[in-house]
């Protein structure tokens, strides 16, 4: 059994932390709680993305988008502190920044 979620994280050249999570399973959601551990006393999310579609879906050249970037709802994310909680739709990545 391999994990259903797995995660990566980056700090770009501006010192901002990118956080990208990916769940791969494809009918359920998950609620993952992230905190960062640092000597800031807190964090703000200044964009946060999916990227989604059907589980057997590709973008062709010259055809319809059916893998898209749409903005995550704020209802699936909220923050506080260095605290992170976001609820994963199925077969979805999301990122922010």
């Amino acid at each position: 059994m391999f994990p259903v979620v797995s995660a990566g994280t980056t700090v770009d050249d501006q010192r901002f932390i990118n956080i990208s999570l990916a769940n791969v399973y494809l009918t359920n959601s998950r609620r993952v709680a992230i905190t960062i551990k640092s000597g800031k006393t807190s964090y703000v999310v200044s964009s946060a993305q999916v990227i989604t579609g059907p589980a057997t879906a590709t973008n062709d050249y010259g055809q319809a988008e059916k893998v898209y970037i749409q903005a995550l709802p704020s209802s699936s994310c909220s923050a506080s502190g260095r605290s992170l909680q976001v609820t994963l739709l199925s077969k979805s990545v999301p990122c922010w920044s």
